[in-house]
């Protein structure tokens, strides 16, 4: 080959091949905490190669502000190796549109993996696009090659709840099929929640995969509590003397965000309360819309905001608000939850109690949860905390000694390296200092 591969006379060092549709500089949903697992498991000594997509929209991540995804990004980052393919169609928009975007880059790597099999002992793999773990299941089963599967979102169930496709169609059974077969050849499946764990094992049903539980975390080098006198987003959004409860991050269809508008009307007569809704997705329209017809004043809306901006954003609120559907418990876990720790906000879940964030928040004493929550409901807790701001204060530092415990990006990559360890050994890693391996 013109690359040398095949006639190389020595062996190449081996690397774990990371699949995920989004990486830096997407630094959003999963982009953002596969960045950080596969910097962190760098410094640990593993040598990871990355099989990503290039951006198909406008990016903002650290220094980086991008308005043209035809940019071309470096085949490295941070000890890193990045190789990145451009499907066809864009991630964002209709289901057609994502589908075709999803099933072309599943093909372009599985394309390259097959190509780069002798570089690699294996493969982490994640739930986004919910395909790509076909590529890890074709190579366990044609070479032999060992994947660790990260669930995120489940699919077909995911969709099926979002009324993409029926409950009962052919393309959720043999859709249904396919995750069953991936997680079943996967030498290790990690949840990143208790009731994303009981749901897998259901499916399952009598032919069990192996499950553990990482949740997921937030970087203590990034989000922290910053005191209000000192913080520029404060005083940038004029938010000083206010109570502010904000929702920050996709504002997705298992999003139930629109008791936060009726919130705000019915505390409309309270000049010191103002809502803020941080970031995009398929419901902002739809609370844009509401706003707009209700004539809020008491309400902001404001783009995504920097990575680095992260620890002043949720620290400007009093109240950091959580929200999913309780269709979607088990299916998906908001992960914004443990950044609103790190900050040292209180937090207000609209969810299942019964979910992994449910019971976090009630087993920690670090926010009120609120199942099938109206307006009326998030009303009377807003102004609970308005009359007893201390007692929410408390629930605050509550979450953050927590987060410090449990939920911090480092406790995390350790589980995470534990967990490839027992799956892959020596075979990807270096036995280098991590000091050592930064300094290089």
């Amino acid at each position: 080959m013109a690359d040398g591969r095949e006639n190389s006379p020595m062996e190449p060092e081996k690397r774990l091949g990371l699949l995920c549709q989004h990486f830096y500089p997407e630094m959003k949903s999963t982009g953002l905490h596969m960045t950080e697992l596969a910097v962190s498991l760098a410094r640990r000594g593993w040598r990871l190669r990355v099989y990503c997509s290039h951006p198909t929209g406008p990016i903002a991540a650290g220094p980086i502000a991008d308005e043209d995804p035809s940019r071309q990004f470096p085949g490295d980052h941070e000890g890193v190796e990045v190789v990145r393919v451009r499907p066809l169609g864009r991630h964002e928009g209709g289901v057609a549109g994502r589908l075709v975007f999803g099933v072309s880059y599943l093909i372009a790597i599985a394309i390259k993996v097959v190509r780069d099999r002798r570089e690699l002992a294996g493969f982490i793999v994640t739930t986004n696009p919910p395909f790509v773990g076909l590529a890890a299941l074709l190579m366990r089963k044609m070479f032999a090659m060992p994947y660790v599967q990260i669930v995120y979102d489940l699919f077909p169930d995911s969709a099926v709840r979002m009324g993409a496709i029926g409950a009962n169609s052919p393309i959720t059974r043999i859709w249904r099929t396919v995750t069953r077969a991936i997680f079943r050849d996967a030498a290790l499946v990690i949840a990143i929640g208790r009731d994303m764990a009981e749901i897998i094992a259901s499916l399952m049903g009598s032919r069990p995969a192996k499950v553990i539980i990482i949740p997921n975390w937030s970087d203590e080098a990034k989000v922290w509590p910053v005191p209000r006198a000192d913080n520029a987003f404060v005083r940038a959004t004029g938010v000083a003397d206010k109570i502010v409860i904000q929702y920050s991050g996709n504002l997705g269809r298992n999003h139930n965000v629109e008791c936060l508008i009726e919130a705000a009307k019915l505390v409309s007569d309270d000049s010191r309360i103002v809502f803020q809704f941080i970031g995009g997705g398929a419901k902002k329209s739809i609370v844009d819309k509401a706003i707009r017809e209700a004539g809020l004043t008491n309400v902001q809306c404001l783009p995504l905001q920097p990575i680095a901006d992260l620890a002043a954003v949720l620290s400007a609120a009093q109240l950091g608000v959580v929200a999913l559907g309780e269709a979607f418990t088990g299916l998906s876990v908001p992960s914004k939850t443990y950044g609103i720790m790190a900050s040292g906000v209180p937090i207000l879940a609209i969810l299942d109690e019964r979910s992994e964030i449910g019971r976090t928040i009630s087993e920690h004493h670090c926010g009120v949860v609120l199942p099938r929550a109206d307006g009326a409901a998030v009303a009377a807790i807003v102004r609970q905390l308005a009359g007893d701001p201390a007692r929410f204060a408390s629930l605050g530092d509550n979450g953050r000694r927590t987060f410090l415990k449990n939920y911090t990006l480092s406790k995390a990559a350790d589980r995470y390296s534990a967990a490839l360890e027992g799956v892959f050994g020596d075979a990807a890693r270096e036995r280098i200092a991590p000091v050592a391996r930064r300094a290089v």
